[in-house]
C-alpha cells in the first residue's frame, strides 16, 4: 500500500460529534441539547438527575448497571436510525455510579481502600471503556456537567470556570470531546450598552473559561436565544461551512468581552 503524498482533510458530519455543555444550574444546557435534532431524528436523554422541564425523549439511569444495559440497546442499528444524539445529563452522576458499582463488586467503599492505586485504576478503566464505546457507536454524544470556579497557581495565580466533573473522569472525557462549550451570562466591557446580561455559549478558550472547538468552525461565542432551536440552527450552519485556514479564527470579534461568574 502506497504511503500518502497529499494532505487530506476530514469532512465534518453531525453524527459522531462529541459535545460537552457545562455551566451553572438553570442556564439552559439541557434545553439547548434537546434541540440537537436533524434528519427527522431527536436526541435521547439518559438522565441521572431530575429532568422535569425538558420536552424530549428520556430514559432514567439510576445505576451503572442500567447504563451498561442501555449501552447494549443502543448498539442496535434500529436505535441508530431513531436518535440524533445521546445526551448524558449529568455525566458527573454517571461517574459516581461507576465508582459505586466497581467498589461494591470488590467489597470496598472507596478507591483508596485498595493498595497502589488499584481502586482508582479499576474505576477509570471501567468508566472510560464504556464511555469510549458509546462515543464509537456513530451517534452524536452530548455530555452535560455543572460549572465550578477553580484556582490555578503558577507564576501568576488565576481562576477560571471549569466543569465540576471529577479530575479522574475529566482527564478521560475531555480528550474524547470535539466541542466543549461553557454556558453562562456575559456583558461587554466596551461597545454596546445593555440593561441585561445575555446568555451565551463560549467555544474558544480564554482566561475566564475552559472550552474548545476542534472543528475550527464555530464562533468564539454564540448567543443562546430564547428558542433553543434557533441557537442550534446557527451552530449547525456554522459547522457546515468550509473550514477556516490554519491560524485564522472562525469568527473575528472587535468587542472585548468579560464573563460574569455564576454566584
Amino acid at each position: 500500500m502506497a504511503l500518502p503524498t497529499k494532505k487530506q482533510s476530514e469532512s465534518i458530519t453531525l453524527d459522531g460529534l462529541v459535545w460537552l455543555f457545562y455551566g451553572p444550574p438553570g442556564i439552559g444546557k439541557s434545553t439547548l441539547a434537546s434541540a440537537l435534532a436533524w434528519d427527522g431524528k431527536e436526541p435521547l436523554f439518559l438522565y441521572t438527575s431530575p429532568l422535569r422541564y425538558v420536552h424530549a425523549l428520556k430514559k432514567s439511569i439510576d445505576s451503572w448497571k442500567t447504563f451498561v444495559r442501555t449501552l447494549k440497546e443502543l448498539e442496535d442499528p434500529a436505535a441508530k436510525r431513531r436518535y440524533s444524539a445521546i445526551v448524558i445529563d449529568i455525566i458527573d452522576n454517571l461517574y459516581l455510579y461507576c465508582r459505586t458499582e466497581v467498589m461494591e463488586l470488590k467489597g470496598h467503599t472507596h478507591e483508596s481502600d485498595l493498595d497502589h492505586g488499584k481502586g482508582w485504576d479499576m474505576v477509570r478503566k471501567e468508566f472510560i471503556t464504556r464511555i469510549a464505546r458509546l462515543c464509537g457507536l456513530g451517534y452524536s454524544v452530548v455530555f452535560i456537567s455543572h460549572a465550578a470556579e477553580r484556582e490555578f497557581k503558577g507564576r501568576v495565580t488565576y481562576t477560571k470556570m471549569v466543569p465540576t466533573l471529577q479530575g479522574a473522569a475529566w482527564g478521560r472525557i475531555y480528550p474524547l470531546v470535539d466541542i466543549a462549550g461553557y454556558c453562562g451570562f456575559s456583558n461587554f466591557e466596551e461597545g454596546e450598552e445593555t440593561k441585561r446580561t445575555p446568555r451565551r455559549v463560549w467555544f474558544e478558550p480564554n482566561e475566564y473559561v475552559e472550552c474548545k472547538d476542534w472543528t475550527g468552525r464555530l464562533p468564539k461565542f454564540q448567543l443562546m436565544h430564547k428558542d433553543p432551536k434557533v441557537t442550534v440552527r446557527e451552530l449547525l450552519t456554522a459547522l457546515k461551512r468550509t473550514a477556516p485556514k490554519p491560524g485564522v479564527p472562525a469568527v473575528a470579534s472587535k468587542k472585548k468581552m468579560i464573563v460574569k461568574k455564576a454566584r
